[in-house]
């Protein structure tokens, strides 16, 4: 028994051995080596390419989340006021929108991305700050879009105007000295003439004193009396032109330069609430132009004793020439309408003057013309050798008359005076009745003589045009370019940008139109290979990505 179960443990004990050094031989021999080798080389090359695979899926979201964060942000900009747009082409955030901004970009995001899938993606948290609205930055942006807009319309149109007025007024200027030899060569005939004629009609009154000293002496007990101004045919005339224009002031001189002053419109703005009163951008000129008195003859000191240069700011650059262009093809002015339904009917005049009524602008507007009309039409005509001459006659007569012949000169520049602003009255006239004056005037477009003028006036005769004109446009676009401050016509547009949209939408503001506005959102998408070890020790489980981005008009 015992030697049986001593030969069944040698038995058990060999083929123990065997299995052993069948291991052993298994685990060193070529065969299974170049098995762990292979499978270990899958391994690597697998994890390498899920690596690979996750990178590029990791890049890729990232791109659609970019793309996605920004068709956000400019599906918020497609909400712009339709309203706006249609009258004036500019591009502002609807004000009824805003409230809905980060919802609307939210919602937007939500639809480029699936909750499952390859290339799943959420959106955590996105928010808008640094916003600018149509009323920030003194205009500057106003300004950039209708720059925009007239890259695209008008700049070519503008700039050819610009160029055109240089032209015509150094034109006008060589003109102006071959007119004057002209001058200097008629004068000096005229002089002679008038000499002669002179020393004739001196002649004959020493002939018809001599005679008539007796009757006179008789009549008056030998006492020379003074002769009375208004009994020459120069006193007369001189009377009844004066008569002319002061019944002309009295009445008002709107009345005279429209035909109708029934028409004039007498809207006014509504009180508070518009961009320039709130930023105080758009108060009125500082340049007062009383009407002119021709109750004594110092009417010229007072009419040019402003400083004008206070609304004058030097050069002018091309984009001021675009605020105004535009301003002209979007905003009525007397005697043009380009919105029937606009709350003001003249609103040019209103960008010009900044008052609360249409009448008040109006008037302001015709001061400055008169005032621009007036300077450039009494230097004509004290250049003029026939109107010059003619008042040099009147003047010495009157002045001889009193007995004061020393104030000849002075009598003489105020003949001048009130037949260039009887001129003007009739300039201005013609421009509010849609007609076209001289740029610079000339002998051929000169219209009142001290003969006639009573009777022109009277008649309100429309003025000649020469070589050169311009329209009531053209001024309106002179005053706008001489103003010191571009900023109160930029507020003052958008004023009337905001009286005329309110109308058809009651809580239209400028002050809440957005122009631009600062994004920023943060997306999170999941890795699509969790469940190997290596990606948890090079990386998080979750992609999170951070976007910043401003978005404007």
């Amino acid at each position: 028994m015992c030697d049986m179960e001593k030969g069944r443990a040698l038995l058990d004990g060999e083929t123990a051995g065997n299995k052993k050094g069948q291991v052993v031989e298994l685990l060193l021999g070529q065969d299974g080596m170049i098995t762990i080798y292979l499978s270990l080389v899958f391994l690597l090359i697998m994890g390498v390419s899920f690596c690979v695979i996750e990178g590029v899926r990791e890049y890729q979201l990232s791109s659609l989340e970019e793309d996605a964060f920004i068709s956000a942000g400019r599906g918020i900009l497609a909400n712009y006021d339709r309203q706006l747009y249609s009258q004036y082409q500019l591009f502002f955030l609807d004000p009824r929108e805003r409230s809905g901004l980060l919802q609307e970009g939210k919602d937007i995001l939500d639809q480029r991305f699936i909750s499952k899938g390859f290339y799943a993606a959420s959106c955590r948290n996105l928010e808008a700050g640094e916003e600018v609205f149509a009323t920030d930055r003194q205009g500057r942006v106003l300004h950039h879009q209708i720059r925009e807009l007239m890259n695209y319309e008008t700049v070519g149109e503008a700039a050819g105007r610009l160029t055109e007025w240089i032209g015509l007024l150094q034109k006008e200027d060589y003109d102006r000295q071959r007119d004057r030899i002209e001058d200097i060569q008629d004068r000096e005939e005229a002089a002679e003439e008038e000499k002669e004629s002179k020393e004739r009609d001196g002649n004959k009154e020493t002939d018809n004193t001599a005679e008539g000293d007796g009757n006179t002496g008789a009549d008056d007990g030998g006492t020379e009396g003074q002769k009375d101004p208004a009994a020459s045919p120069e006193g007369r005339r001189w009377k009844a032109l004066k008569s002319t224009l002061s019944g002309i002031i009295r009445a008002g001189i709107l009345n005279y330069v429209v035909d109708d002053p029934k028409i004039l419109s007498q809207a006014r703005i509504p009180e508070g609430g518009l961009p320039s009163h709130m930023t105080d951008q758009g108060g009125t000129s500082s340049v007062s132009l009383p009407d002119i008195s021709f109750s004594g003859l110092g009417y010229v000191s007072s009419y040019f004793s402003h400083n004008l240069a206070e609304d004058y700011r030097g050069p002018v650059p091309l984009e001021d020439m675009m605020d105004i262009q535009y301003a002209c093809l979007h905003f009525n002015h007397y005697g043009a309408v380009v919105n029937k339904e606009a709350f003001l009917k003249y609103e040019m005049e209103y960008l010009c003057i900044g008052r609360k009524s249409d009448l008040d602008n109006l008037k302001g507007v015709v001061r400055r013309i008169i005032l621009l009309r007036f300077a450039t039409n009494f230097a004509f005509a004290c250049r003029d050798s026939e109107i010059a001459g003619e008042a040099e006659t009147m003047a010495d007569i009157l002045a001889g008359a009193v007995g004061m012949p020393a104030l000849a000169s002075a009598v003489k520049a105020s003949l001048i005076g009130v037949l260039s602003y009887g001129e003007t009255l009739l300039d201005v006239h013609t421009l509010l009745e849609g007609g076209r004056i001289p740029l610079v005037k000339s002998s051929d477009a000169w219209n009142l003589t001290f003969f006639n003028a009573p009777e022109k006036l009277a008649e309100k005769s429309r003025v000649k045009e020469g070589r050169y004109n311009l329209d009531y446009e053209n001024f309106l676009q002179i005053i706008l370019l001489c103003q010191r401050k571009k900023v109160r016509m930029l507020y003052r547009m958008m004023d009337l940008m905001q009286m005329n949209i309110r109308q058809k939408e009651a809580g239209f503001f400028m002050k809440d139109c957005l122009f631009s506005f600062k994004l920023k959102g943060s997306l999170y998408a999941g890795k699509w290979f969790p469940v190997i070890p290596v990606f948890d020790l090079i990386s998080e489980k979750v992609i999170h990505t951070d976007f910043t981005r401003v978005f404007s008009y």
